[in-house]
């Protein structure tokens, strides 16, 4: 969860990020949603900055650990046929699916590996498509 809340944003977001994921443990469709976004929100940002997937020099594998968490919490909104969130799945894959694309160290493409990943998985069961 800390690597979720504290980040570089303002001290307001923090808190909003802090409240949002209390009540998105409490199964509040807005605040699953909102936390998803945010999270998303700070995975494209930091991508954006860093110029490529190398987030955190200690944490080489926070940007998934921002996918991850962010594909949870649609994944749960969704599950309460919240269509936003549904679509905003789809958004979710298409992004893993271009960074685990360009980590890929050869050619070819391995679908298996992909579909096979917990953000992948995670979104499927969200979507009902598991």
């Amino acid at each position: 969860m800390n690597s979720i809340i504290k980040d570089n944003n303002s001290e307001f977001r923090i808190i909003a990020k802090e409240l949002w994921f209390e009540a998105a443990m409490r199964g509040d469709l807005v605040a699953q949603s909102s936390l998803a976004a945010a999270c998303m929100d700070d995975f494209m940002t930091y991508s954006k900055i860093e110029g490529d997937l190398s987030i955190e020099p200690n944490e080489p594998s926070c940007h998934q650990d921002r996918i991850l968490i962010a594909a949870v919490l649609f994944a749960m909104a969704a599950q309460q046929n919240d269509e936003g969130s549904l679509e905003a799945l789809s958004r979710v894959m298409n992004i893993h699916h271009s960074h685990f694309a360009s980590d890929s160290t050869d050619e070819s493409f391995d679908e298996d590996a992909f579909l096979n990943t917990p953000i992948c998985q995670t979104i499927m069961v969200g979507a009902n498509m598991s």
